[in-house]
């Protein structure tokens, strides 16, 4: 009897043993996911934060700071209630923007100094250097307006729409849909566009010792856009996707540093006071796009006569540890009229707005889409 007492016991022993074992073991299992999913969730947090401010960092450089506008007044001469030499703004403006127009800009930071360690990535677009849709469809008539109807049956997208079938294809939705487009995801159930992605997506960084390699699709928001405010493309500020369409040189990582002459020469030559004949003065571009292709002079009444654009896109990473997080914005130049007048009780250190004054160029945020 003895004996079987001593056997239950040890048998009990174990079981108790093997018990706490796995209480243990589930409890530091569940701690270990507790932290891992905390330290994920605080990463995203931070990732989605770094994409927002990608944003402001497309806007300030897309803005005129006011440095900008004492260097303009300071070279013009003016004084200091003087209005800043627009050109010379814009100009300023295109140093910064131009080089990596439908390129990634790369921001490093570091704990120590910016309180977190992370990436941010940002590219800039224009919006004009797409076909507004709405814009170039007769909603009326149920067809393409007289200019754009032939342009559109010479477009093809490779490998899935041959020339003619996106002019048909298109008619054919807008038939059946009867009024504008909200957004132009809204065509990927045109047959044959919902091949496309239809977020545009940057040429890749080549490694060490690789060499940058152009983009060979098209996307669809990168060739269509709604948020333009007329039916013209700005050559200027041709996106990735219609320079492709074109058989234009398309855009590589790397050509801020190795197309430094190249862009620093465009800038020197454009007037932005004038209306540029793009079919006539092509050579203001080439350093970009390369030789005129053929088709340039019959869509020369498509373009628009001016070297300025007033409506972005802004693609935008945020990457903290291996979490990622991706918009794009969509940011359009609005005037705000204000003026600050001094207090009459000079007792008061606020100042007050009034209308009237002068204007000024904001960029304001019309849309978000989270990728």
């Amino acid at each position: 009897m003895m004996h079987q007492r001593r056997g239950s016991v040890v048998l009990y022993a174990l079981m108790m043993i093997a018990a706490m074992i796995f209480l243990v073991q589930g409890l530091i299992k569940g701690v270990f996911l507790n932290n891992r999913f905390t330290s994920s969730m605080l990463a995203r947090e931070q990732a989605e934060l770094l994409a927002y401010s990608g944003i402001q960092l497309a806007i300030a450089q897309l803005s005129l700071t006011d440095d900008t506008e004492a260097d303009a007044k300071e070279s013009s001469g003016a004084d200091k209630n003087a209005k800043p030499d627009e050109g010379k703004k814009m100009k300023a403006m295109l140093k910064r923007v131009l080089p990596h127009l439908n390129r990634w800009q790369t921001c490093k930071l570091n704990k120590k100094t910016d309180q977190v360690d992370g990436t941010i990535k940002f590219c800039i677009s224009s919006e004009q250097g797409k076909l507004n849709i709405n814009e170039v469809f007769d909603f009326s008539n149920m067809s393409f307006k007289k200019p754009f109807a032939e342009f559109i049956r010479g477009l093809d997208i490779k490998p899935t729409l041959k020339k003619g079938e996106v002019h048909d294809r298109l008619v054919e939705f807008f038939k059946k849909r009867k009024k504008r487009l909200y957004d132009v995801s809204e065509l990927l159930m045109v047959p044959g566009l919902q091949t496309l992605d239809i977020f545009y997506n940057p040429p890749s960084i080549p490694g060490k010792g690789k060499s940058s390699m152009p983009n060979v699709n098209v996307t669809l928001l990168d060739v269509f856009t709604v948020w333009t405010d007329n039916d013209k493309i700005n050559p200027f500020w041709f996106s990735d996707s219609w320079c492709g369409m074109l058989n234009l040189r398309r855009a590589h990582a790397d050509d801020a540093e190795k197309q430094k002459e190249a862009f620093k020469k465009v800038i020197e030559q454009i007037k932005p006071e004038t209306k540029p004949d793009w079919d006539q003065q092509w050579q203001i571009v080439e350093p970009l796009y390369g030789q005129k292709p053929k088709i340039i002079s019959s869509l020369k009444d498509n373009f628009t006569k001016e070297f300025g654009s007033t409506v972005y896109s802004v693609l935008s990473c945020g990457k903290v540890e291996e979490v990622e997080c991706q918009l794009l914005a969509i940011l359009k130049e609005q005037a705000v009229t204000e003026k600050t007048a001094k207090p009459k009780d000079n007792t008061q250190n606020e100042t007050k707005t009034e209308p009237g004054g002068q204007a000024k160029k904001m960029l304001k945020i019309l849309r978000i889409y989270w990728l």
